[in-house]
């Protein structure tokens, strides 16, 4: 008697339905019209209230121990100047 042949099953491919294609295609295309609006910005200096934001405000300077106080105040006071947050 001759032995049984065993099947032998082979994966499927994985197919890419047109939604995930399309999904790849908005998401270039707004990656682009983003990089394309912002970009020029990429070269820019400090604004004017970047120091009294980030450079010398204590919540930022703590680092994650100052998320609290950041989302809790409302203001922060740097040198006599009460700067409130839009």
């Amino acid at each position: 008697m001759a032995p049984a042949k065993k099947e032998v099953v082979k994966p499927k491919a994985k197919k890419t339905t047109p939604t995930q294609t399309g999904n790849k295609v908005w998401f270039i295309i707004l990656f682009a019209f983003t990089f394309i609006i912002y970009g020029n910005t990429l070269q820019n200096e400090y604004a004017l209230d970047d120091g009294i934001v980030i450079t010398n405000n204590d919540f930022v300077q703590s680092g994650f121990a100052g998320i609290k106080d950041i989302l809790t105040y409302d203001s922060v006071t740097v040198r006599r100047f009460l700067y409130m947050k839009i």
